[in-house]
């Protein structure tokens, strides 16, 4: 009986974890999560800014993607995903 009921404890503690914030269901959560978020400059790890990216997709001058890299020390491949706006979607 003991381990049950520490099982049914684990069980509402990662219920309450799972619903997200504010009491929020499962699937309304993960609707939301951009909202709780941290994005872009936030992240501790991030080696681009806002204005960075903005030029990069502008690329007024014509550079090809290994030449934008190479010019805010960041992979190529990093590059041609905020080109293609599968990261810095927020912008």
């Amino acid at each position: 009986m003991a381990i049950q009921n520490q099982f049914q404890i684990v069980l509402i503690e990662s219920s309450k974890v799972s619903r997200g914030h504010h009491n929020l269901t499962r699937k309304e959560w993960l609707d939301k999560a951009h909202l709780f978020c941290a994005r872009g400059s936030q992240l501790p790890q991030t080696k681009l800014t806002e204005e960075q990216v903005k030029e990069i997709r502008e690329n007024r001058k014509g550079k090809i993607a290994r030449e934008l890299a190479d010019q805010f020390h960041v992979h190529i491949r990093t590059i041609e995903k905020i080109r293609a706006f599968q990261t810095w979607k927020h912008i």
